[in-house]
């Protein structure tokens, strides 16, 4: 695990929070804040990321773990809204929410797992991409909605 790091995305409210915490705690070196991205960018460390964390709890569609299951990245979230229908346990460390130390132990833990384990990274890494084009590409978008326009027509 010697020499991997947090790379934190986003330029939300809590980032000057964010990085002063992280001085304080002397970890510096261990994590890097790259503030907003362009999409291309983003998609590139998505593509070479062990995981994303993605935290949120008021996010109700969780497009970021998505767009990283597409991409071969494993995902660790809270089993809520959205992300939660989007994931399963093969691809993702799904947290239960509740409250914040159990929430901070279960990304944690699930933080330590891909970061020791390569299999893991790739083998959820895998599944996720399988998971993301074989439910929600636009290509299975369209099946479903023709199914259900055959449904609907067969009642008239």
């Amino acid at each position: 695990m010697t020499g991997q790091r947090l790379i934190v995305i986003g330029s939300g409210r809590q980032l000057a929070a964010a990085r002063e915490r992280a001085r304080e705690l002397g970890l510096d070196e261990q994590i890097e804040f790259q503030g907003s991205l362009p999409r291309e960018q983003l998609w590139e460390r998505f593509r070479t990321a062990r995981g994303l964390v993605f935290s949120s709890v008021r996010d109700t569609s969780g497009n970021a773990a998505l767009e990283a299951m597409a991409l071969a990245c494993p995902v660790l979230c809270f089993c809520h809204q959205g992300v939660a229908w989007m994931t399963d346990d093969t691809c993702a460390f799904r947290i239960p929410p509740g409250g914040w130390d159990a929430s901070v132990e279960g990304f944690a833990k699930g933080m330590m797992k891909l970061a020791a384990d390569d299999s893991m990274v790739e083998a959820m890494g895998k599944h996720g991409r399988i998971r993301a084009m074989v439910e929600f590409s636009w290509d299975a978008k369209i099946h479903k909605i023709e199914g259900i326009y055959q449904r609907v027509a067969r009642f008239r």
